[in-house]
């Protein structure tokens, strides 16, 4: 993140905002799903082979109907750190 934290006062604010706007979309993605954007983080590691568990109450887990959608999240993240 220190690569985005150098952008605004290098006075990059055209790259610092479209970080931004990406960044926006991801939790604004996280957020909308049946369960809490940590269980939504927590089931992006365990596709990225990292398995941390799953959150506890009184959090919501993931659905079966979030899946798919995490795995859009993941290839939003994926292609933003590609452009990094």
């Amino acid at each position: 993140m220190a690569w985005m934290n150098n952008m605004y006062p290098a006075g990059n604010f055209p790259g610092a905002r479209k970080i931004q706007r990406i960044i926006k979309d991801i939790s604004i993605s996280s957020c909308s799903l049946n369960g809490s954007m940590y269980s939504v983080i927590k089931e992006d590691f365990k596709l990225r082979g990292l398995n941390i568990g799953s959150v506890r109450e009184p959090l919501e887990s993931v659905s079966v109907g979030d899946l798919e959608k995490i795995e859009v999240i993941k290839g939003m993240i994926d292609k933003t750190n590609l452009k990094i």
